[in-house]
């Protein structure tokens, strides 16, 4: 059974398909709706990226054309690991808010406003950790180093968020940009090791941040019900 507020969509020429009598219950998806948010997708190109990989893994008489999966696969952690961080800051800066912090920045509309702008993670991990530590909420620990070193890594990868997009980037500015290729060097690396430090921040992003902070706005919550 669907939703009760899940809209079928009937029409056939649509690129959606709709739901019919003959449709098997495990050929059926539901998407959208008030619920979805960032770090649900965030889990959805986590999911992608981590059955790529198996995929990969699995598959028979690999050649180079398989390798061609590698950098998409590397885009959808990526992708992940932007998206779980912009629902990190805007929990964190709603605790903030909640918290009566007087800070002009935490405004919703003002964090929104910043996260359209950028896909750089760098900036998005240094507002993320402007809000936890006013919150007091620092990381510290092995976990907390590890998301540190592969953020910084992967920025220096890909600053733009277009590096694992395209086979070319642009390069400069004004009359001078150009397009140059993304990865004009072969580059030999350990897939499998390199995607499991990636699987492993993305998830303490996604399900540790974002539990981390609803266990602090639930405490918050019952500390001010009590006052």
């Amino acid at each position: 059974m669907l939703p009760r507020h899940a809209v079928r969509m009937e029409n056939s020429s649509s690129l959606f398909r709709g739901v019919s009598e003959l449709t098997e219950w495990w050929d059926v998806a539901v998407i959208g709706g008030p619920s979805e948010d960032d770090n649900h997708l965030a889990t959805g190109y986590r999911f992608l990226a981590s059955a790529g990989v198996k995929q990969w893994q699995e598959a028979s008489h690999r050649t180079r054309a398989h390798d061609w999966a590698v950098v998409p696969i590397l885009n959808a952690y990526r992708h992940s690991i932007e998206l779980a961080l912009k629902a990190g800051i805007r929990d964190a800066a709603a605790c903030v808010r909640a918290d009566g912090i007087s800070c002009p920045d935490a405004a919703r509309d003002m964090v929104e406003e910043r996260l359209a702008k950028t896909h750089s993670l760098k900036t998005l991990t240094d507002e993320l950790s402007r809000w936890t530590d006013m919150l007091n909420l620092g990381g510290h620990g092995e976990s907390s180093e590890l998301v540190g070193q592969v953020l910084d890594a992967l920025h220096g990868i890909d600053e733009s968020g277009q590096t694992f997009r395209y086979s070319s980037v642009k390069q400069g500015k004004g009359k001078n940009r150009v397009l140059v290729p993304a990865r004009p060097d072969e580059q030999i690396m350990d897939f499998v090791a390199t995607a499991e430090a990636l699987d492993e921040v993305a998830a303490l992003l996604i399900d540790g941040l974002s539990t981390m902070l609803y266990e602090y706005a639930e405490f918050s919550r019952e500390l001010r019900d009590c006052g």
